[in-house]
C-alpha cells in the first residue's frame, strides 16, 4: 500500500536506466532492481567490489545542490551516530550525474526491516528515533530547507532542528548489532517532534486505509514509550497530535494545489487521490 505523498509508488514511467557502461565507468555493477518510483529507482549491486545499494533520482525532479547537502550531512552525522548508514563516495563525490539521473550509493546492510506491527519493534523505532534526534541536534547548521509539509508554517522556528523527514519502519534495518537508519532524502528543519508525528501519521494512514485502526492504536503507545526512554522525558502528546494535524493539513493543501504537491501525489491516479482526500476529510476536525 503506497503511503500518502509517497514518491516511490511502483511505476515504470521514469527515465530509462543508465547504460551499464556508464555505471561501470564509476565502478558500479548492477545486480537487480529493488523498486522503481515516480522519481527514483533503487538497485542493488557492487561499487568497486563492495556490496551496495544504488539510488537513481530523476535529475529533472530534484535539486542537485540540496541532494549533495543532504548526503554530506548524512556523512557527517554517521561519524557521531553509529546507527546512521553513511553514503559511499565514488571518485570522492557523493552525487554523480548519469544519463538524466542523480546517482548516490550506500553500503548494503543485511538484516530485516523493522516491523511496526510488533510492539517490540515499535518501541525500538521510537528509541532509535530519539537517539537519532540527539545526534542531529549536535550537528552544525546546514543549508537545508524546512521539511516539505512545514514550508508554509510561519510559527516560531527558533527551536527547530534537523529532522529525518521520512522516519518509518521502511527506513530502518534491524541487524544483530542494532538498528541502522538510512534514506535522509527528505531531511530538513522542523520541530523535533515532527518526526514523531510524521511516523505516527503514516501508520495511521495505512491502518485506516486498510480498515485496521487497532494497528495504529497498538503502535502508538510503545513507539512513544521508546522515544521517551531515549530522550529521558515524557513526550508532549498534545504537540505531537497538533503536528499530525499539520501533516494532514499539508496533504489537503497538496490535493487542492497539485502543482505544489510531491511528485507521488501529482502523478497519482484520480482514484488514489480520492482515497487521500477521504482521509483528509475524515480528520478535518482533528487537524484544527
Amino acid at each position: 500500500m503506497p503511503r500518502p505523498g509517497d514518491t516511490r509508488v511502483v511505476s515504470r514511467s521514469s527515465t530509462s536506466l543508465p547504460d551499464r557502461g556508464d555505471l561501470s565507468r564509476l565502478g558500479i555493477v548492477v545486480d537487480r532492481e529493488l523498486h522503481a518510483g515516480k522519481q527514483s529507482r533503487v538497485l542493488t549491486g557492487t561499487v568497486d567490489g563492495r556490496q551496495a545499494v544504488v539510488k537513481l533520482t530523476d535529475a529533472e525532479l530534484a535539486d542537485r545542490t540540496t541532494l549533495e547537502t543532504r548526503m554530506a550531512m548524512t556523512e557527517s552525522l554517521a561519524v557521531i551516530a553509529g546507527s546512521v548508514v553513511a553514503p559511499i563516495r565514488i571518485d570522492d563525490s557523493l552525487v554523480h550525474s548519469v544519463g538524466g539521473w542523480l546517482l548516490t550509493a550506500t553500503p548494503f546492510i543485511p538484516g530485516r526491516h523493522a516491523d511496526n506491527s510488533l510492539a517490540a519493534d515499535a518501541r525500538l523505532l521510537g528509541r532509535t528515533l530519539g537517539e537519532l534526534h540527539a545526534a542531529l541536534g549536535g550537528l552544525e547548521a546546514w543549508d537545508l530547507p524546512p521539511v516539505a509539509a512545514l514550508v508554509e508554517d510561519r510559527r516560531d522556528r527558533s527551536r527547530w532542528q534537523l529532522v529525518h523527514g521520512d522516519f518509518s519502519d521502511q527506513n530502518v534495518i534491524v541487524t544483530p548489532s542494532g538498528p541502522r537508519i538510512f534514506d535522509f532524502d527528505d531531511c530538513g528543519y522542523g520541530p523535533v517532534l515532527y518526526d514523531v508525528a510524521n511516523s505516527l501519521y503514516m501508520v495511521l494512514f495505512d491502518a485506516e486505509v486498510n480498515s485496521n485502526r487497532d494497528h495504529f492504536d497498538a503502535f502508538r503507545s510503545p513507539f512513544l514509550d521508546g522515544y521517551a526512554d531515549a530522550i529521558g522525558q515524557t513526550v508532549d502528546t498534545a504537540v505531537v497530535d497538533a503536528l499530525i494535524g499539520a501533516r494532514i493539513d499539508a496533504l489537503g493543501r497538496w490535493l487542492d494545489d497539485l502543482d505544489s504537491a510531491p511528485i507521488g501525489i501529482r502523478t497519482s491516479s484520480p482514484e488514489w487521490r480520492d482515497v487521500l482526500r477521504a482521509f483528509v476529510v475524515a480528520h478535518a476536525h482533528d487537524s484544527r
